[in-house]
């Protein structure tokens, strides 16, 4: 069975779109968001734990949270 992976992550201009669905597990993405952010790594979820991600994504404070954000601010850097 196929694995299906998205990343919550903001765009990351070349490399990934918002909200981009994976049905392979995108390692030369991750490493290249990963070089810009490590924490990064965490916006790439399994398409099964989707509800519970984006609702973690949508709590102040939460890992994902943390880590949109502080991709988001380097992006703009």
């Amino acid at each position: 069975m196929k694995k299906f992976v998205m990343y919550l992550g903001p765009a990351v201009k070349g490399v990934a779109r918002k909200n981009q669905i994976f049905n392979y597990d995108p390692k030369e993405i991750k490493e290249r968001v990963g070089s810009i952010l490590p924490a990064s790594k965490y916006l790439f979820v399994d398409l099964e734990e989707i509800a519970t991600k984006k609702k973690e994504l949508n709590t102040p404070g939460s890992l994902l949270a943390l880590a949109y954000g502080q991709l988001e601010e380097a992006l703009t850097v």
